[in-house]
């Protein structure tokens, strides 16, 4: 229940996530163009939410052994 809520909780502020995190848009060679900032806010959540995933499988692994 709780990933549901987070993940219609993303998908619904994505575009506004988008909207405001991206930097001014500035000439650049295609080499050198950095990368936006909503690349780097949703790979943050990404591994935010991977992370928090691994650790409650670890914890209930951990748990169940002990049984």
């Amino acid at each position: 229940m709780k990933k549901r809520i987070i993940l219609i909780c993303l998908f619904l502020l994505a575009p506004v996530i988008k909207l405001f995190a991206q930097l001014p848009p500035v000439p650049c060679d295609p080499d050198e163009c950095p990368i936006d900032s909503w690349v780097i806010l949703f790979a943050l959540a990404v591994l935010t939410i991977t992370i928090l995933h691994l650790y409650n499988k670890q914890k209930i692994s951990n748990k169940s052994s002990f049984d």
